[in-house]
């Protein structure tokens, strides 16, 4: 199977309240996910926790999904790596969030 990547930029907030996605767009029209997750931002706690909260929301394995950027930051650009039919269900969820 031929293997594709996408990548998305993240803001990601730690402490939160309660998980959760949402889908922004910047000024150049190219969507973004703010991530909230209640882990603390220690020891990768807060990335595995997003990496897990992706997997569920694309329901795709966590394997295919790295951060490249940002590993001890707020700011990160995640690597999704799969097939063309599963990245092309991953973006199409995001425009159907941010189209709402």
């Amino acid at each position: 199977m031929l293997m594709n990547s996408v990548s998305i930029r993240l803001k990601v907030t730690p402490y939160a309240r309660h998980n959760h996605i949402e889908v922004v767009h910047d000024l150049w029209q190219e969507p973004s996910l703010i991530i909230k997750v209640t882990a603390a931002p220690e020891q990768g706690k807060a990335n595995k926790a997003v990496i897990e909260l992706l997997s569920d929301y694309f329901h795709i394995a966590k394997s295919c999904f790295s951060i490249s950027v940002g590993q001890k930051s707020r700011c990160k650009l995640l690597i999704i790596k799969a097939s063309v039919d599963v990245l092309e269900s991953c973006l199409q969820k995001i425009k159907n969030v941010a189209s709402v």
